[in-house]
């Protein structure tokens, strides 16, 4: 990992640019979904406390949703590749275990994956994100997923 330290809009935006990533390129997440605004709403509380609980999570969906301005920290770098790396898979995973979700581990995965790749490497493609993260093609990884 890097010793890079990331802001909390910076792990914001690379959420939002697997979104887009994934509902273009792969078609499995719908733009703009409340799954996505979920996902970085625990992403963001799991920053802050990796041991947030899910009201935690549904209190920082709420603020998000209300379209409240973000802390005077968003833009300040202050987590490290590890930190953020920890926050987004325990985000994925509480929320799809939270949605009823739990099953689809390759998907989770590559969305992990994606949100990592993007905050090292913001214009990414798809492909970049397939080697980077697995070494392999694309193509090879979405027919994990099905």
């Amino acid at each position: 990992m890097s010793d890079v330290l990331y802001s909390r809009s910076q792990v914001r935006d690379a959420i939002d640019a697997a979104e887009h990533l994934l509902s273009d390129e792969v078609h499995v997440l719908p733009r703009g979904s409340r799954l996505t605004r979920l996902l970085i709403a625990a992403v963001l509380a799991l920053l802050d406390d990796p041991d947030a609980p899910w009201e935690e999570v549904l209190t920082a969906y709420a603020t998000l949703r209300r379209d409240r301005p973000g802390t005077a920290d968003e833009g300040a770098p202050q987590y490290s590749a590890a930190q953020a790396s920890a926050a987004v898979n325990a985000g994925v995973d509480l929320v799809g275990d939270r949605v009823g979700e739990p099953e689809y581990s390759d998907l989770k995965n590559l969305v992990v994956n994606a949100v990592l790749e993007l905050l090292e490497d913001p214009g990414a493609s798809l492909e970049e994100v397939a080697l980077g993260a697995y070494g392999e093609s694309s193509r090879e990884v979405l027919g994990w997923i099905g």
